[in-house]
């Protein structure tokens, strides 16, 4: 593997393990950090979400169906100004 090929394969493994395959939203410990940090600056709001019928989706429709609803809902919360 040439040096370049081994940077590509490295900066492609970090951006794996900094955000969500499914959602390119950041990984948890990198949001958590980023939030104290946040907190620590300034007044934010935080807001939960939670995708209320996503198991039944995924029983009865199959996981690429409530995958397709996750990436979907994300999209939606990425058109905010967020952290990701």
């Amino acid at each position: 593997m040439t040096l370049e090929q081994q940077v590509i394969f490295y900066k492609n493994m970090v951006k794996t393990y900094k955000f969500d395959y499914l959602t390119g939203m950041k990984q948890r410990l990198d949001f958590e950090e980023e939030t104290i940090s946040k907190f620590e600056r300034q007044r934010f709001y935080l807001a939960m979400v939670d995708i209320t019928g996503l198991h039944t989706v995924n029983r009865e429709q199959g996981y690429e169906a409530g995958d397709t609803l996750i990436s979907k809902v994300a999209n939606c919360i990425k058109l905010t100004d967020g952290l990701w």
